[in-house]
């Protein structure tokens, strides 16, 4: 599935570490600046490829404009789906495979309710790096401790890897009133760069967290909640 999936790829696909993006290109994504991260990352470790599962052009303008700003070549550097369609996406079943061809994925969110990426990765068994913030630190199992240091981070029980972001008085952008005018955290690039290279390095490391991840994520199948949906509205119902 791989080889056939990325045939329009200029590099030897077998050997690529491909660093993967489930994400609308929208302004909350900062799909920017996750390559911009990829770009730092392959100047160190450069048989790799991002892969962004989204559409070119979107509500947050052209990804080809950015790549060119970060002078990433398409099929050689990154790529997308071709024809993507936003509002009917992929089947489960490719989705699926998309992520297990992926070494890891990046997200520069930010700001997630619960981020479907994230859980639906560690469903595939593939490891996520997302910016420590809003929901996302429950996921990881990140809420407290220091998450500077990779070393010694892995050995705790996470469930993902965390970033800074919001981590300096540099690092947040607000949009004004179409956003509510939140203060948005903007994810670190030095600290995402230096935990890509480490996951690069050790990829020996990176299955205890994942079938961590794995085992974790059970607990949420549609069976469950609806269980506990149920129990919910039958309290409810009885206190009437």
């Amino acid at each position: 599935f791989k080889k056939n999936f990325f045939r329009k790829a200029k590099v030897d696909i077998s050997r690529t570490f491909i660093v993967g993006i489930v994400a609308r290109n929208q302004m909350r994504k900062d799909l920017p600046r996750a390559m911009k991260i990829f770009k730092e990352f392959q100047k160190r470790r450069p048989q790799s490829m991002l892969y962004i599962h989204a559409k070119e052009n979107d509500v947050w303008g052209s990804l080809g404009e950015y790549a060119r700003a970060f002078n990433l070549e398409v099929g050689r550097d990154w790529i997308i789906p071709g024809n993507y369609n936003e509002a009917l996406g992929y089947p489960i079943e490719a989705l699926n495979k998309i992520y297990n061809i992926m070494d890891v994925q990046l997200l520069t969110t930010q700001g997630e309710g619960w981020c479907n990426p994230i859980t639906e990765a560690m469903v595939a068994k593939t490891l996520t790096l997302a910016p420590n913030i809003t929901s996302i630190p429950e996921l990881f199992n990140t809420e407290t401790g220091d998450i500077d240091d990779i070393a010694s981070l892995v050995e705790k029980d996470i469930r993902g890897i965390p970033l800074k972001a919001n981590s300096t008085t540099s690092e947040w952008a607000t949009y004004g009133p179409t956003d509510f005018e939140r203060l948005r955290p903007l994810t670190n690039v030095d600290d995402a760069v230096k935990k890509l290279i480490w996951i690069y390095d050790n990829q020996d490391k990176v299955a205890p967290i994942t079938e961590r991840a794995y085992q974790w994520v059970q607990q949420y199948s549609w069976k469950a909640m609806a269980e506990k949906w149920d129990v919910l509205f039958q309290k409810v119902y009885t206190a009437l």
